[in-house]
């Protein structure tokens, strides 16, 4: 898939058109230099109503190509390299949010798929009726 980004587009849209894709991942952005292989602190965050070109005032116009057998450190390579912003990949691990920072040589689809995996074993698919265990 090709998202078309934009100066005025904000992170929200690019989080949504991504989560759409992978339901099980979610992205969170930081401005300033690329800190490969650096776990990014959840704090630092962007505000995800902030657009493209209030992080990078050089940036006007790209394309992401995002597919699911790319690897992740590759995707955040590729994002920082044309917005200048930083993107961290986070998948979902029962109720938390983990950043893929030990993982980002797996594919995005792995990705999902271990969440999903994760998630499915969390969240039962029908609520345990407890007047059952006496």
């Amino acid at each position: 898939m090709k998202i078309a980004l934009s100066k005025d587009q904000t992170f929200q849209s690019i989080q949504d058109g991504f989560h759409a894709l992978y339901p099980y991942l979610k992205l969170e952005f930081y401005g300033g230099a690329s800190q490969s292989k650096v776990a990014h602190i959840p704090a630092n965050a962007l505000p995800l109503t902030k657009t493209i070109g209030e992080v990078n005032a050089n940036f006007d116009q790209g394309e992401l190509m995002i597919t699911g057998n790319v690897k992740v450190s590759d995707f955040e390579k590729s994002f920082h390299e044309i917005t200048g912003a930083d993107v961290q990949v986070y998948r979902k691990s029962g109720r938390v949010w983990m950043q893929t920072t030990k993982t980002d040589t797996w594919t995005l689809v792995e990705q999902n798929l271990k969440s999903e995996d994760e998630h499915r074993a969390v969240e039962p698919d029908e609520p345990m009726d407890y007047r059952e265990m006496d």
